[in-house]
């Protein structure tokens, strides 16, 4: 790491990086997925996991055949994503502007990074058409039926319906011991906040959703939505439990430079940068996922 002033001080690697860190958790939605840390960078990550206990039933009489409580242990085997960007800057620039240069330049090119790793935890590691890894969306639990019928929902009930039917879809157990993240598109956030119930122009879809399960965290970003989805036209849901036994993200290398700052002749400083993750759906029950939407107003 240099200390040179024409190169990258030193100083400003805690700056950016506290930039980084802080962006991301602000800005988007899956920073709320719990986050596991990993040694080594591995190219795949295990996570264990115990089949469900075989109990005792209720019996009047002690019955050693109905006491089992063997626990199976399980892996899940969860490929790591890589993701490398270059940072690039010349000696004019530093010489202009100094350190100021840097950390604009370094920061308008990893929030555009960071915008990549979020589309790439809800749509998975692509390397033309090779899928190196899957995202959070491909390993949900599909939910359908959101108003009862199907997807295509009419009206404030319909609107209303289908919030409810993501948050009651999560099993009670976790609803009960984690907090419920609830994510949607802007397009269907935008109609929930301005369609409102009957005649009654104060309270909107949004704001009688929330006054009925306030413990929920909603937010919006159309990375939620999927390849073949129409912004605008078509809508999605999606719901987690906040627990690391529902989902994880695997960390095994935060954004963060990936080898010293290599002046050129020129006096130009290029740096590569890079991250390594990986986000798994550990019980896909807390994990869901809405089919296609769409809405009409009657």
């Amino acid at each position: 790491m240099s200390t040179n002033v024409l190169n990258i001080p030193e100083h400003v690697y805690a700056t950016i990086q506290n930039y980084v860190i802080d962006t991301y958790r602000e800005k988007y939605p899956t920073g709320l997925i719990p986050v596991e840390n990993v040694d080594g960078m591995p190219y795949i990550h295990r996570i264990p996991t115990f089949s469900d206990l075989d109990v005792s039933k209720g019996v009047m009489d002690w019955d050693a055949e109905q006491a089992r409580a063997d626990k199976i242990l399980n892996y899940l085997e969860v490929p790591i994503m890589a993701r490398q960007i270059k940072i690039a800057y010349t000696q004019r620039d530093l010489r202009a502007q100094g350190e100021a240069i840097i950390n604009a330049k370094i920061q308008a090119i990893l929030t555009k990074f960071m915008d990549e790793i979020d589309y790439a935890v809800w749509h998975g590691n692509n390397e033309g058409n090779v899928t190196l890894s899957s995202g959070i969306l491909g390993q949900a639990t599909e939910v359908d039926e959101l108003d009862g019928v199907d997807n295509a929902l009419v009206g404030a009930a319909g609107l209303l319906a289908a919030l409810k039917k993501m948050v009651t879809s999560i099993p009670v157990k976790y609803r009960t011991n984690a907090p419920i993240v609830l994510i949607s598109d802007w397009h269907f956030y935008d109609l929930c906040a301005t369609t409102f119930l009957g005649t009654d122009t104060a309270t909107s879809v949004a704001a009688a959703f929330k006054a009925a399960y306030p413990g929920v965290y909603w937010f919006q970003t159309d990375h939620v939505l999927d390849s073949g989805d129409t912004a605008g036209t078509n809508y999605r849901l999606f719901a987690f439990a906040q627990d690391i036994n529902v989902i994880r993200k695997v960390v095994a290398k935060e954004v963060s430079p990936v080898g010293p700052a290599i002046m050129d002749i020129t006096g130009a400083t290029e740096q590569l940068w890079g991250t390594l993750f990986a986000v798994k759906a550990v019980d896909a029950t807390g994990v869901l996922y809405s089919k296609q939407i769409t809405y009409s107003a009657s």
